[in-house]
């Protein structure tokens, strides 16, 4: 009678295992391919969201890059505009004349009050020493960068340049100076405040910054950079990799990941980064 009843239920056991085995494989045979679907297309999605993200901030980037480059196009032309100007170089051959300095001030006056931004030009020597400014003190600048490049003969722009007076960050445009048979009689330049883009960057961007060529921080959106918040950023990726555009993933160290696109001016050497958050 035991063995009866242990063999009944020996029965009735296996047909549920079987059951069950028949049953998880239905499901299994439906999931799978589900799950294969949901996995590609959860693929496609996310392809299709990084690449309108590179998108979107490939062209914010190139915009703000324009605007950089409208700032280095109108700074550089004035100055080129005045060191080709008969005025300019009849001065520059004879700065002792008083007539010829006056003719020159009157003329950079002029010039500057084209400008959309307030900013001096200033005549400088082959020596480095100032000459010449429609106010402020002159300086020596022999020992900058700038003006080795310029008094070279080539057009200048420095890093970011952080004013002891003010602790405004600025940069510095210089054009040569030339005779007309073609001698460098010194240089013409002309400070740019960085504030100035940081206004068009806070007009535009969530968040985009402009760092100098040597990794420097020289405008942001969500601040006011000067002396005291100067960032020195020449250990990020965007600084140490060869390409001058792209777009890469980083975290910030506290959980949050974001994505960031760079792009180098090649004018300035100086590079314009767009940063995205990544959303939870």
């Amino acid at each position: 009678m035991g063995d009866t009843e242990n063999n009944n239920f020996s029965g009735i056991s296996m047909k549920t295992i079987i059951i069950v085995v028949i049953i998880v494989g239905l499901l299994l045979a439906f999931l799978i391919p589900l799950i294969a679907f949901l996995s590609v297309n959860h693929m496609k999605t996310s392809d299709k969201v990084l690449s309108s993200t590179h998108d979107s901030m490939k062209w914010e980037a190139h915009n703000i890059e324009g605007e950089w480059q409208r700032v280095i196009d109108e700074n550089l032309g004035s100055l080129e505009a005045v060191a080709l100007s008969p005025s300019t170089i009849s001065y520059m051959e004879d700065t002792a004349n008083a007539e010829l300095a006056d003719s020159e001030l009157s003329y950079l006056q002029s010039v500057e009050s084209s400008l959309s931004e307030d900013s001096k030009i200033i005549l400088t020597g082959a020596d480095g020493m100032q000459l010449l400014s429609t106010e402020g003190d002159l300086k020596d600048v022999s020992e900058r960068d700038y003006f080795a490049k310029s008094i070279s003969g080539e057009n200048a722009i420095s890093d970011v340049i952080v004013s002891k007076s003010t602790g405004a960050l600025l940069v510095t445009f210089a054009v040569p100076v030339k005779s007309e048979s073609g001698d460098i009689l010194g240089i013409v330049q002309r400070n740019y405040d960085l504030f100035n883009f940081h206004k068009i960057l806070a007009g535009q961007n969530d968040h985009a910054f402009l760092v100098d060529s040597s990794g420097m921080l020289a405008a942001h959106s969500q601040f006011a950079a000067n002396g005291d918040s100067v960032e020195d950023l020449s250990h990020e990726l965007f600084m140490t990799q060869e390409t001058g555009e792209g777009l890469y993933r980083a975290n910030n160290g506290q959980g949050t990941w974001y994505n960031l696109y760079h792009l180098r001016n090649e004018a300035s050497d100086w590079t314009i980064c767009v940063v995205k958050e990544e959303e939870k």
